[in-house]
């Protein structure tokens, strides 16, 4: 009856923290832009930076 007690008040009590913690980080800029970043970065510089990068040295030599 004690452990349900002590889990029921944590589980509370580490949303509130981890609400916050995600509000300044989304405000921050320092997880939007990551995941901007890393998911237009990739995909752009990836496919079109292979094909284009591997056309013009074949195409040079």
């Amino acid at each position: 009856m004690k452990r349900p007690e002590g889990r029921r008040p944590a589980s509370p009590v580490r949303s509130e923290p981890r609400e916050p913690e995600r509000a300044p980080e989304s405000g921050g800029e320092p997880t939007e832009p990551i995941r901007i970043v890393s998911a237009v970065r990739p995909e752009r510089s990836s496919a079109p930076a292979d094909e284009p990068s591997t056309e013009r040295p074949s195409s040079a030599s």
